[in-house]
C-alpha cells in the first residue's frame, strides 16, 4: 500500500471508530421519555383581550378658510332661484 492510500484507510477507520462511540452514547430510553412528554398537557399562559382604544378624541376650535381663492364670473347675467344643497354639504 502507498501512504496516500494507508492515511486515508486511518482516517476512515478512525472516523468510522468515533462514530460509532457516539451511537454507544445515547440513551435508549430517550425516545420513550419523549413520547411520555408528549401526552402530558403543557402548562401555557392565557391572557383575556381587551380592547383599549390608542387615540384619545380631541377637539380643536377654530375657523376653516381655503388657502386659495378664486373670484368667479358668469356668462349669464341673472339671480339664483334655488340652491339644491343645504349648509354643511
Amino acid at each position: 500500500m502507498s501512504p496516500s492510500i494507508g492515511s486515508r484507510l486511518s482516517s476512515l477507520a478512525m472516523v468510522s471508530a468515533v462514530a460509532l462511540a457516539l451511537a454507544a452514547c445515547t440513551d435508549g430510553n430517550a425516545r420513550t421519555d419523549a413520547k411520555a412528554s408528549e401526552n402530558e398537557p403543557r402548562a401555557v399562559r392565557v391572557e383575556t383581550v381587551v380592547f383599549k382604544p390608542q387615540m384619545r378624541e380631541r377637539s380643536f376650535v377654530g375657523t376653516v378658510r381655503p388657502r386659495i381663492e378664486s373670484d368667479l364670473g358668469f356668462r349669464v347675467a341673472g339671480k339664483i332661484s334655488d340652491r339644491l344643497v343645504q349648509q354643511g354639504q
